[in-house]
């Protein structure tokens, strides 16, 4: 299935937004997007997001993987208001966890947001393969993922294994 093209530019321009420590632009973007459109916004944030932390573990992460990775976020852009236990637990609880972010987050007032926040961070804190910009690499994260989108569950099994091989 292929990624929208306006869920897309939302989340580009959201990320562009937190890296300025634009807060109010963030939250026009988000007003112009609508709560439907930002909650797949926030979804893709959240693949996008597995996809750097699979790629850093080259494995399914352990705890101590996501751990190290979110600790690694902390002071990745300044002022952004999600800490590394926060980006830490996004990842454990609800990226390869069961549980909604609207759920690990219902006391924090920015937990909506963290999913993007999260993905900023992690962008800007781990180089993309070959060096390329957080914008260059977003592009490789989002065709990735439009390709798994299109693999039958059937394949999944073989193809894990091949990749293990490897």
């Amino acid at each position: 299935m292929k990624i929208s093209e306006a869920i897309d530019e939302t989340l580009r321009a959201l990320i562009e937004r937190v890296l300025k420590n634009d807060p109010e632009g963030t939250a026009r973007v988000i007003e112009r997007a609508g709560p439907e459109a930002y909650e797949q916004v926030a979804s893709l944030a959240t693949e996008a997001s597995a996809y750097v932390a699979l790629h850093l573990a080259k494995r399914w992460p352990l705890g101590t993987d996501l751990k190290t990775i979110a600790d690694s976020t902390a002071s990745a852009i300044p002022g952004v208001p999600v800490t590394a236990k926060d980006v830490h637990t996004f990842l454990a609880r609800s990226v390869f966890g069961d549980e909604p972010v609207a759920n690990v987050f219902k006391d924090n007032e920015e937990g909506p947001f963290i999913p993007v926040y999260a993905l900023a961070s992690l962008l800007i804190s781990f180089k993309s393969p070959k060096d390329r910009g957080w914008n260059a690499w977003l592009d490789v994260i989002e065709d990735a993922i439009e390709q798994a989108r299109q693999i039958p569950d059937a394949v999944l099994p073989a193809a894990a294994y091949r990749h293990q091989k490897k």
